[in-house]
């Protein structure tokens, strides 16, 4: 993840400079318009990974056999419907509603169907990576990586030397570099796991349990890109391509904190929901409780520095940024951090498995998000309202997740704020408030000052986990581990 990190931010910083605001810009929001159409994919990947995990700990490979074959069944009627709305509504809501300069019309389109094609492919890779996930073969991931990260990198050193329309091909690439290490995961789930292998499945309850789970969660997963992807159509609509780019390089910062904390959740989520199935009610809240405070520790020890010295990150990494860049980086660092917490409740509640009210209320309260703040834009508020609202949701559907455990004797308000949330927000206070001293006494605006501020706040960060954040025992496994790799077995 550290190489993937470095190498996604270098390529993006390369991708706007090539492309520029504008381009950029379209990308961001023509993608968008895609992801929308995809709803029922990230309800379907919920599901597949429920049923792979549940069966799994039951030992039962007959099962998830049949998981795998109806889920590939399913999912080729999604591709389908997904292609049928995208070359029809999906299409004339861009020619028609999407601010977009004239000139650039063109390339837009070649970027949608490019897009749509990218996300077909995506669809296809999810029972396969959650096979992968169910397994818990984390080293796949790392490997895949490495070559997702060359061919980027090739990509983007394509984009600097061909004499071609920089949005189209860009576009192009994408989906080139997404059907390869989809490919990879495909063959090599094929090879490796008894229970990849297609088959028609006769048995209806097997489709049944899928759609059945898979359908509720279909109004929380629509109703969270329709508060992402929705909120950068109203921004597009609203302020134009320029605040989109800045939404974009934003979301790319984001995007990278939130890969490091999701290494820790795919390890957690096999873990809880087979915890949930055979019984071990206490185990499973242990191991939740765990979840928060990881998630959370790496997340700040990367997030806090980011926090306090934004300005002079986005200024190093692109040279030219965007206006509302800095202050839409912040708020969705806070969003992330808000996150650390919402994932492994999310998980929980899947292990339930009755997903209706769950799905029902995060649902009505992502798509309050973006009608309040539509309401809010039509006044005259600026842009980065619709961040502000956006974490008064997030934080919603966290309380409302635990109330829902509580009420289902799984996890409770108690445990989580004794246990999870009161030793977090002390590590905060402590680590922001050291933060801030130390930035404002190492306040020169050279790129070395620059440097040992980040390394000062990260090394602080470090500091109050270490003396806060872990127990004695914990304490002692670290050290035992830190002296072993300074002196080998010695």
């Amino acid at each position: 993840m550290g190489v993937t990190v470095i190498v996604s931010l270098y390529t993006s910083r390369v991708v706007l400079q090539q492309l520029g605001v504008s381009d950029f810009g379209i990308y961001n929001v023509v993608g968008g318009i895609v992801s929308l159409m995809t709803f029922i994919n990230a309800s379907m990947t919920h599901g597949i990974q429920r049923y792979f995990n549940y069966y799994r700990a039951k030992s039962d490979l007959t099962s998830e056999q049949k998981v795998f074959s109806a889920s590939i069944t399913i999912l080729v009627s999604l591709a389908l419907l997904i292609l049928i709305l995208g070359e029809t509504i999906g299409l004339w809501f861009l020619n028609t509603y999407i601010n977009i300069p004239e000139e650039r019309i063109f390339a837009a389109n070649w970027v949608y169907q490019f897009s749509l094609i990218t996300c077909i492919i995506t669809l296809f890779q999810t029972p396969f990576t959650a096979q992968i996930v169910a397994n818990e073969d984390m080293q796949v991931y790392a490997y895949v990586s490495f070559v997702e990260v060359g061919l980027k990198l090739t990509m983007v050193f394509l984009l600097c030397i061909v004499l071609l329309d920089k949005l189209i091909l860009y576009a192009a690439l994408m989906m080139l570099v997404t059907g390869i290490v989809s490919s990879i995961y495909m063959i090599y789930c094929k090879r490796r796991y008894l229970s990849c292998r297609f088959g028609m499945v006769k048995d209806k309850s097997v489709y049944t349990d899928l759609l059945s789970f898979s359908g509720w969660t279909i109004l929380g997963t629509s109703a969270n890109l329709l508060s992402v992807q929705g909120m950068n159509i109203i921004l597009n609509i609203f302020f134009g391509t320029i605040v989109n780019a800045a939404r974009g390089i934003a979301v790319q910062i984001s995007t990278q904190l939130d890969n490091l904390i999701n290494n820790i959740q795919v390890a957690m989520n096999p873990q809880l929901i087979q915890l949930y199935s055979v019984g071990k009610i206490t185990e499973m809240q242990n191991l939740l409780l765990d979840n928060f405070k990881w998630n959370f520790y790496l997340f700040w020890v990367c997030g806090c520095p980011i926090l306090f010295n934004t300005k002079e990150i986005l200024y190093y990494w692109l040279g030219e940024v965007p206006e509302y860049t800095i202050v839409f980086t912040q708020l969705v660092i806070i969003r992330c951090l808000l996150k650390t917490f919402e994932r492994p409740l999310i998980t929980a509640t899947m292990a339930y498995g009755k997903m209706k009210y769950p799905s029902i209320i995060s649902g009505m309260i992502l798509i309050t998000e973006v009608i309040v703040a539509l309401g809010l834009f039509n006044l005259g508020f600026p842009p980065y309202w619709a961040y502000l609202v956006d974490l008064i949701g997030v934080l919603g559907c966290i309380i409302y997740d635990i109330a829902f455990l509580q009420a289902k004797r799984i996890f409770g308000f108690s445990l989580f704020i004794q246990k999870a949330f009161s030793g977090v927000i002390l590590i905060i206070c402590v680590s922001a408030l050291l933060s801030y001293f130390s930035c404002q006494y190492i306040s020169d605006t050279s790129f070395l000052f620059f440097a040992v501020r980040l390394g000062v706040v990260s090394i602080l960060c470090i500091v109050t986990i270490y003396t806060l954040g872990l127990t004695t025992s914990q304490r002692q496994f670290l050290n035992s581990k830190i002296k072993y790799l300074v002196h080998g077995n010695h």
